[in-house]
């Protein structure tokens, strides 16, 4: 677990699944996006259980962040910008803004696709490179993203999400921060970084999918 220290950036999303006799589960992450941790957790639980449990998993919240620190600058024409420190480096800020401005537009499930070529990506602790050839190669928009990401938005879509972040409650002691409807724990964390499928499984009250019963 990537714990404080300093951190990165941000991005939110709301998705609404479809409605059924048992209500979906819901999982919200915070995380940082050069983590390790949070690395190994969406791209090897996050984004493969929500392609096979998608009918129950409702993923309603993705805040990048964890511990980065935001400082005002004044410009010398007298208006005011926020720069950026994270914990795992300028590339993971430049990451974290990636995610933040994919997240502003996209779907959870062209995201979560996203993110996860970008974490299998050779050059994944870079993400511009990592992020143009995977927009490329899934038909996203990259220059609309890159924009976003290297701009006035992708930097407030980052102050936003330490605002979320430090709001969270309970308050992330260390990244990935992984809520189950709406409860953390240190068994639930556990058990979502060892076997997402199983836990969104037995967390759904109703009928199980095929995929909850291999």
């Amino acid at each position: 677990m990537c714990s404080i220290y300093l951190a990165t950036i941000l991005v939110t999303l709301v998705y609404i699944g479809d409605s059924s006799a048992a209500p979906n589960v819901k999982l919200s992450l915070y995380y940082e996006s050069l983590c390790p941790y949070s690395r190994a957790f969406i791209l090897n639980q996050l984004v493969p259980t929500y392609q096979k449990l998608e009918s129950i998993l409702t993923v309603d919240l993705l805040v990048p962040y964890g511990w980065a620190k935001s400082t005002k600058v004044t410009k010398p024409d007298g208006t005011f910008d926020v720069e950026f420190t994270c914990q795992h480096g300028v590339q993971e800020c430049i990451g974290n803004e990636i995610h933040n401005c994919v997240l502003n537009t996209e779907t959870i499930a062209k995201t979560l696709t996203l993110f996860g070529c970008m974490y299998n990506a050779t050059d994944y602790k870079t993400p511009l490179t990592a992020g143009k050839e995977c927009a490329t190669k899934q038909g996203l928009n990259w220059a609309a993203i890159d924009e976003c990401a290297t701009g006035p938005l992708g930097r407030g879509l980052h102050l936003l999400a330490g605002e979320v972040f430090n709001k969270a409650t309970p308050k992330p002691t260390g990244v990935p921060h992984i809520l189950l409807n709406g409860q953390h724990t240190a068994e639930i964390s556990d058990r979502a970084e060892k076997d997402l499928v199983a836990l969104v499984c037995d967390t759904y009250t109703g009928t199980k999918p095929d995929a909850c019963k291999k």
